[in-house]
């Protein structure tokens, strides 16, 4: 599998994934983005079975990165044509949920370049923060604390689990979101759902762990910690 995290990602949780056999590339920061977020891949990049988005800067920064990644997926890198921005929703351009046919985000603030991904239906929300605050499980299925992308699931028929908004931690914020503090796998390649610390240590631990099971996929706790918002953990299966 490869493995896309950030490098502000604590390092028990990099070494984790390496120990599980994972090609782990590591995002460096963007420097428009606000502090504590600036590497979180889910603002960094956006991935389609057409091919990975991000930002003109972003390109030229991470361009060994970005190229590696394009390399093992075998997609093309394209280019927004808007930049980020250090303050809330500016800093949430890629920040989109992609889930089954539809594409949950805030249009407002979304790059237009997705908007017009003809491979997803756009569905509106009022969250900015729309990847980092809900999990997908599988392409019919949901975990989140955001009322907006719960009431979205409903007219979607999707499934989904509301779960509480605190024990997530991410430095520099009063919570996280689940969705940063866990895998995904855009293409559903993955049986597994990686969480970023120890999914037992939130309040809502089990019922996660069987909505997930329930829905065709296995929780693995990456770390002895409480869960961390680290950016999503972008996997993919790949071959070598």
């Amino acid at each position: 599998m490869l493995s896309v995290i950030g490098c502000n990602a604590p390092d028990t949780l990099k070494e984790a994934l390496q120990k599980r056999g994972d090609i782990v590339v590591i995002l460096p920061p963007h420097p428009a983005l606000p502090k504590p977020v600036a590497s979180h891949a889910d603002l960094l990049v956006f991935f389609s079975k057409k091919g990975i988005y991000t930002f003109r800067s972003y390109a030229e920064l991470a361009a060994n990165q970005l190229g590696q990644i394009s390399e093992l997926l075998r997609l093309p890198v394209f280019i927004c044509r808007e930049e980020p921005e250090d303050r809330y929703p500016m800093d949430t351009l890629l920040d989109a949920l992609p889930i089954g046919k539809h594409l949950i985000c805030r249009p407002a603030s979304t790059a237009s370049t997705l908007l017009q991904e003809t491979d997803f239906r756009v569905v509106p929300v009022a969250q900015g923060y729309a990847k980092c605050a809900a999990l997908p499980v599988g392409s019919a299925a949901l975990i989140t604390a955001d009322p907006s992308i719960a009431r979205a699931c409903e007219s979607l028929e999707i499934e989904c689990l509301p779960i509480l908004t605190e024990k997530i931690e991410l430095p520099g914020y009063n919570t996280g979101f689940i969705g940063g503090a866990a895998s995904f796998s855009p293409f559903d390649e993955d049986p597994e759902i990686l969480f970023c610390g120890d999914l037992n240590l939130h309040p809502n631990g089990t019922e996660i762990t069987a909505f997930c099971q329930r829905n065709g996929k296995k929780t693995v706790s990456l770390a002895d910690c409480p869960l961390t918002d680290v950016g999503t953990v972008f996997r993919f299966k790949i071959s070598l």
